[in-house]
C-alpha cells in the first residue's frame, strides 16, 4: 500500500483520528496508530497530529503504508470449569457491559508458554495497594512517563524522560488510608491513565514498592520482601477495588470488588479495615 491522502466527510466531523483510523482500516492496533502519529506519518492538513486530535469536514489526512490486516484468530474453545469459574467473577452485567473480578494469578493475555487467560476465556461470554514503606508526602499525584524496556528481568515498563518519543504519559493519583508503623501502607491508587503496570512503576517511584512485585522492587529500596510481616503471603498485593465509567444508556457505571483472600489476610494481620464493596449500579 501506497501513501495515501483522504478527505474526513461531514459524518465524521469531531470524530478522534484514531478512531477515524479504525473506522476506515478495521483491526488496525492502536498501538500502531499511536507509533504513526508519534513519528510523524501520519499527519492532518499537512501536520503531525496525536491520536486525541479531533477532525473537522474536508481536512486532508496522510495515510502512510498499512500493513496488511490480520487474519480472524481461531475461535478457541472454552473449558467448561473455566467458564464456570468466569461466570464467578462477573460483578456487573448487562447487553452493553461485563464488569468481572479477575481471579489474582490469572494472565489477561497469552504469551509464551500461557495458554489459560482471561482474553481466552472471555469467548464464553460474548486497584488498592499494600506497600513496602509509606510514601512521603501520604498524598499526591505522580505524573511519570512510561515506555517499554528490556532487560534481565525481561520486557517490562520503566520511566522515561519527557522528551523520549518513545514515552507515554503516565499519571496516577494516590493517596495513603492506613499504616503499619512505617514499613507498610494501604494505598488508594487513582490511575488517569491506563498505562501497562503503570500502578506498580508508579508505586517504585514512590519509594513504595507493592508488596509481592518482584518484578519492579529495586535493590536499593526497602525491598518489598524484607518487609514482610511473617505469614504474609508473598502474592502480588495491587487490586482493583472500584470502577466507575460512563454507560451507554446514560450514566455512570459503579463497580466495588471484595478482596482477594490473600490480601484479604494480610489486611487483617496488618489491622487494616475494609468496608465491603458496594453492590454494582448505575447513577445518572
Amino acid at each position: 500500500m501506497s501513501v495515501q491522502a483522504r478527505t474526513v466527510t461531514e459524518d465524521e466531523a469531531d470524530i478522534r483520528l484514531d478512531r477515524w483510523f479504525r473506522r476506515h482500516f478495521p483491526g488496525l492496533q492502536q498501538s500502531l496508530i499511536q507509533k504513526l502519529c508519534r513519528t510523524g506519518q501520519i499527519r492532518v492538513d499537512g501536520a503531525r497530529a496525536d491520536t486525541s486530535t479531533r477532525l473537522n469536514p474536508g481536512q486532508s489526512v496522510r495515510v502512510p503504508p498499512l500493513p496488511e490486516p490480520e487474519a480472524p484468530k481461531p475461535i478457541l474453545r472454552v473449558d467448561p470449569n473455566d467458564e464456570k469459574d468466569l461466570r464467578k467473577a462477573i460483578l456487573y452485567q448487562d447487553e452493553h457491559i461485563i464488569a468481572l473480578n479477575k481471579p489474582y494469578g490469572l494472565p489477561v493475555q497469552g504469551g509464551p508458554g500461557i495458554t489459560r487467560h482471561l482474553d481466552g476465556m472471555l469467548d464464553a461470554l460474548r486497584y488498592w495497594a499494600v506497600v513496602a514503606g509509606r510514601p512521603v508526602p501520604v498524598e499526591g499525584r505522580i505524573d511519570m512517563p512510561l515506555k517499554k524496556v528490556g532487560g534481565n528481568r525481561g520486557e517490562r515498563m520503566a520511566p522515561a524522560d519527557r522528551n523520549d518519543p518513545d514515552g507515554q504519559r503516565a499519571i496516577t493519583d494516590y493517596r495513603t488510608l492506613d499504616h503499619a508503623a512505617r514499613k507498610l501502607a494501604w494505598l488508594e491508587l487513582q490511575p488517569l491513565t491506563g498505562r501497562t503496570h503503570q500502578l506498580r512503576v508508579h508505586c517504585v517511584a514512590l519509594r513504595a514498592p507493592i508488596l509481592g512485585d518482584e518484578k519492579y522492587e529495586e535493590p536499593d529500596q526497602n525491598m518489598a520482601f524484607s518487609a514482610l510481616v511473617e505469614g504474609l503471603s508473598s502474592d502480588l498485593h495491587l487490586h482493583a477495588r472500584r470502577l466507575v465509567l460512563p454507560h451507554p444508556r446514560g450514566g455512570h457505571l459503579t463497580v466495588e470488588a471484595d478482596l482477594p483472600s490473600h490480601m484479604a489476610a494480610t489486611f487483617k494481620t496488618l489491622g487494616f479495615h475494609a468496608p465491603q464493596a458496594k453492590p454494582a449500579g448505575i447513577t445518572r
